[in-house]
């Protein structure tokens, strides 16, 4: 694995790496490297967009760094079936990188100009596809993206323009989907301990990994979490680190998802009074704490015992 890389002090462009442990220093003389587009392990990927206007295209060109050659492109591969039956003779592909984990990448495939897109998983090194995942849409953004991966990398939760999404990598299995009307999820940390740490329209919380269930909401900082079961979190004291527990799972504190005339799947009567600390903004009545979707909004802070797994007494 190497470090970061330094460029040349007679700003040539030239890129140093230097590896953590043994191996030797390797110097690039690729000037055209653009390290915000770097991806995989140590092997110093990155992308390189060329575009191409016939047919409207915008090709992704994967280079190692370290030797400037070319590793593949976007053009060279077939896109998900649902994407190929988008793509005209006026209008090809275009795609996007995202680093996974490891040697592997999530790559954005789509047709150019259009919002509709197929999420894949692939191979560094190569840009064969190990898995293909759910379609989304993307809005048109690129800013607001967010993802969590779990430990065994066999789980992630992406946002993507227009809510969240869940899936098994290994088999491109879809787990869950937002609804429209459901509060915006962008995930921040899939520890493995059947917790989502994610932002409710911005505020800190946890959701069940499996049902995105609201699990506690309010949190004052979010955890920094290792891959190997422990979590680090910043306190006036210091750096506070601690094992990451596996949720508890109690019945009663599930969410119904609460129709607008009152009543709830099953038949099940809606509960009275609903936590206190939930509340939809501009609500005054305890019948009307619900946000739209099941998923409360949060409010910050709380005098809760905020350490205790998510969904604990």
């Amino acid at each position: 694995m190497c470090a970061p890389p330094k460029r040349g002090p007679d700003a040539s462009g030239t890129a140093t790496f230097i590896p953590i442990g043994d191996g030797e220093t390797v110097t690039s003389e690729a000037s055209h490297v653009d390290l915000q587009g770097t991806v995989g392990s140590g092997l110093g990927y990155y992308t390189q967009q060329d575009i191409s206007y016939q047919p409207a295209a915008e090709w992704l060109t994967a280079t190692d760094v370290r030797t400037g050659k070319k590793a593949w492109n976007t053009k060279d591969l077939t896109p998900p079936a649902v994407i190929a039956k988008l793509v005209t003779s006026d209008t090809a592909t275009t795609a996007r990188l995202m680093p996974f984990q490891g040697d592997k990448a999530l790559l954005e495939w789509s047709s150019y100009g259009n919002s509709e897109a197929v999420i894949t998983l692939v191979d560094v090194k190569t840009g064969r596809r190990l898995a293909e995942g759910p379609g989304v849409d993307t809005n048109g953004t690129v800013d607001d993206d967010g993802l969590a991966v779990s430990p065994d990398g066999k789980t992630a939760v992406v946002h993507y323009g227009k809510g969240a999404v869940a899936w098994n990598t290994e088999t491109g299995e879809e787990l869950w989907r937002q609804a429209a009307d459901e509060v915006t999820i962008t995930p921040d940390a899939l520890p493995g301990n059947g917790v989502l740490y994610a932002y409710l329209d911005g505020a800190a919380a946890a959701l069940g990994a499996d049902d995105k269930k609201l699990l506690t909401s309010g949190i004052e900082e979010m955890p920094q979490f290792t891959t190997n079961g422990y979590a680090s979190v910043r306190t006036p004291e210091g750096l506070f680190v601690f094992a990451a527990q596996s949720v508890c799972r109690a019945p009663a504190r599930s969410l119904c998802r609460v129709r607008a005339e009152g009543s709830t799947p099953e038949g099940r009567r809606p509960r009275r009074r609903p936590s206190r600390r939930i509340r939809r903004e501009g609500s005054s009545g305890a019948g009307d704490r619900w946000s739209a979707g099941g998923i409360p909004r949060p409010v910050r802070g709380s005098g809760r015992r905020r350490w205790r797994p998510p969904g604990c007494p």
